[in-house]
């Protein structure tokens, strides 16, 4: 099967495409750039421009701090809900919340204040590069890099950029 390079082809397929009723609903200011970021929110849909304009302008200029008990709080797991009928999970077992950073941080932190006299956090070499606060051991080190001055062991259960999982 050979598949044309030709512009009018391509036209062609575009037009019977049925997704192509969807562009509409993206703010899309330069017709000729092909966006194609894997690692970015992507297009910006409309109805986002619009709900963030509302939440700006009525939850937060109009009702102030008595938008949080109007659906803020609960927010995190009300949106995880969703994203968890999306992948296969129960309602109950996801939640949205900040970046990895800022709730690696949050436990470092928690469990800071329950490890009196120890001081050091250890990851290794195969883990996110933001992860590694303190200390980064190769993997192959760790049996004779534990002690007990080790508070915290951060460990991934996939290793970052592979297919490479953890036993």
């Amino acid at each position: 099967m050979t598949i044309s390079t030709d512009l009018a082809y391509a036209d062609r397929l575009d037009a019977q495409d049925v997704l192509g009723q969807f562009r509409k609903r993206f703010m899309i200011t330069d017709d000729e750039l092909i966006y194609m970021d894997g690692n970015s929110l992507g297009r910006l849909p409309v109805a986002s421009a619009k709900l963030a304009t509302q939440l700006v302008q009525q939850q937060w200029g109009t009702r102030l701090i008595r938008s949080w008990n109007e659906g803020w709080f609960t927010a995190p797991e009300r949106i995880g809900a969703k994203i968890a009928r999306l992948i296969g999970a129960h309602e109950d077992e996801v939640i949205v919340a900040e970046s990895t950073s800022i709730n690696l941080f949050k436990l470092v932190m928690a469990a800071l204040r329950f490890q009196a006299g120890r001081s050091h956090i250890m990851t290794d070499d195969l883990n996110f590069p933001r992860t590694s606060i303190s200390c980064r051991v190769p993997s192959k080190c760790w049996t004779s890099s534990i002690s007990l001055k080790w508070y915290l062991l951060l460990m991934g259960y996939m290793v970052l950029w592979t297919l490479f999982r953890r036993v």
